[in-house]
């Protein structure tokens, strides 16, 4: 695999601010589990080095989700 450094940027959240994003950019209501903003294009194996993108999770989801399936949340 060409793999080049790169920078992502993560936000770890509440449901209120990640459904506001949501709605703000994808138009979905309501809270989801991790909304990606890709930076660039391209797909792997030649993926650009730079800044990737940002990932926002929310934790109030992730927790639920976790309990839902009783898994630890790691």
């Amino acid at each position: 695999m060409d793999f080049h450094e790169g920078e992502l940027s993560l936000l770890f959240t509440d449901d209120k601010r990640i459904a506001e994003l949501n709605q703000k950019y994808l138009k979905r209501q309501g809270p989801t589990n991790v909304i990606a903003f890709p930076m660039l294009a391209g797909s792997p194996p030649h993926l650009p080095s730079g800044m990737l993108g940002d990932v926002v999770i929310s934790v109030d989801t992730a927790l639920s989700e976790s309990r839902e399936l009783g898994e630890p949340l790691q």
